[in-house]
């Protein structure tokens, strides 16, 4: 009440300083007419007012439009993504639209600067492993021969971590069986293929650049990512990407695994990350309920009051900027397509994310904590006991390979405030966890329990 009072007087205030102000005005004949300085400068105060009425029935009318459409369309419980807006008229609008949807859709991340994680945070944790492919030791202690080992190679390694980690989730069917929240459809293992390449390195690859096209391609074939695997080295790394989307998809924990050989050495690198929950500004909608209630309305009358000088005030500039979009947007391409001539090391990666801008600094529910450091872990403990199992069954020692993971059972995953939460952790100075990874039997065999020793 006290804000649409002040807004009232001030109103009056410049409706009068206006008509005096106009009516000091040495204006004759037409000109006096046009600015209405007759009449006492009553015409030209009656002018303002039906503008600022004009300008603040606009304001309502488009308030309430957008009110409506977020109750209707973009709440957690009405927004389906299949009914989107029509394709604009612009024919360069609706072709970088379909090159998002192919972005989204597809398994290579070009990414601009020195970071792969495009669209993540900073990594949680990042491990690196060394194992060497030694022969196992017999009953006798004495190693086997050569002759005792199966070669494998880095897609066959690949795909049995992908399988045990989809068994670990779903062991009763595939993994895309049903989510594991029954109330939350996105709440599904999501287990693929990704490839990794710096912006700059792909100005002259054939896999990457197209002709018909001016954005890199998103989507690599089966058969090129299984040749990427084989040769892990330069700008181009293949990673299999694992998350789970919770919480209605706020919260999408990601362990990216890398694998390579070289010589008679595996390598693997877990990298963890947690993408966070948007701010909560970005939930305001999910409060709508029902239609406008008229409590709701008055307040959106009260509220377009407050506005509608600012935006009436901002107008001229808004329209000018939007007179102008097509001749900037031209200028920009102009300006891109002579630097991708120009520049060899045109960079073509993405330079932000979207989500990542989003998102909200610090978690707003324990729960979502818990719930990713689980995610993580499930991940991370699967993978080493697939990996365990791999090598085992073709006659591999892993002793070495156990003994590293006592270095990432006594890592916490996640810190929130200070507060390292990690399942299996030993606490003290002298403690230590200890965990013995078995040789699988099934596809669903618990994990056991983790041991802390003084």
């Amino acid at each position: 009440a006290a804000g649409v009072a002040t807004a009232a007087g001030t109103l009056a205030a410049l409706t009068v300083l206006l008509g005096l102000t106009v009516t000091s005005l040495p204006l004759t004949g037409f000109a006096s007419w046009l600015f209405g300085s007759y009449g006492n400068g009553i015409p030209a105060a009656l002018a303002f007012l039906a503008a600022l009425a004009t300008a603040y029935a606009t304001v309502v009318r488009h308030d309430l439009d957008v009110d409506r459409v977020l109750r209707t369309t973009l709440t957690r419980e009405t927004y389906d993504p299949r009914a989107h807006p029509a394709a604009p008229p612009q024919e360069w609008i609706a072709q970088r639209l379909a090159a998002i949807a192919e972005a989204r859709d597809g398994n290579v991340t070009v990414y601009s600067g020195f970071s792969p994680w495009a669209g993540y945070p900073q990594a949680l944790v990042e491990w690196p492993l060394t194992v060497p492919l030694l022969p196992a030791s017999d009953a006798a202690g004495s190693r086997r021969g050569p002759g005792g080992t199966e070669p494998f190679t880095v897609p066959q390694l690949v795909a049995h971590v992908r399988e045990q980690l989809h068994r670990a989730v779903h062991p009763e069917g595939p993994a895309d069986a049903a989510p594991l929240d029954p109330g939350d459809p996105r709440a599904v293992l999501v287990v693929e293929d990704r490839v990794f390449v710096n912006g700059t390195t792909v100005g002259d690859d054939e896999r990457f650049i197209r002709d018909t096209a001016l954005a890199p391609a998103a989507r690599l074939p089966a058969e090129e990512i299984e040749r990427i695997m084989l040769d892990p080295t330069g700008a181009v790394r293949h990673h299999l990407a694992v998350q789970l989307p919770l919480w209605g998809g706020d919260i999408v924990p990601t362990v990216f695994l890398h694998f390579a050989t070289v010589g008679r050495t595996l390598h693997l690198r877990l990298v963890s990350h947690l993408l966070g929950p948007v701010r909560a500004g970005y939930h305001r909608a999910d409060r709508l309920r029902g239609p406008l209630d008229d409590e709701a309305r008055r307040g959106l009358l009260l509220e377009a009051l407050r506005h509608t000088g600012a935006r009436l005030a901002a107008a001229p500039l808004r329209a000018d900027r939007h007179s102008r979009f097509e001749s900037r947007h031209d200028r920009r391409m102009t300006e891109e397509i002579k630097a991708m001539e120009e520049d060899p090391e045109y960079d073509y990666g993405a330079r932000t994310s979207i989500r990542a801008m989003a998102a909200s600094p610090v978690c707003h529910n324990y729960f979502q904590i818990v719930d990713a450091e689980r995610v993580l872990s499930l991940v991370q403990r699967h993978t080493l006991a697939a990996v365990a199992e791999f090598l085992d069954a073709r006659g591999y020692d892993t002793t070495d390979f156990r003994e590293q993971q006592q270095t990432i059972l006594n890592q916490g995953i996640i810190q929130q405030g200070g507060l390292s939460v990690v399942g299996n952790q030993a606490v003290g100075p002298d403690a230590t966890a200890i965990q013995h990874v078995p040789r699988q039997g099934g596809a669903g065999t618990p994990a056991p329990a983790a041991r802390a020793t003084r």
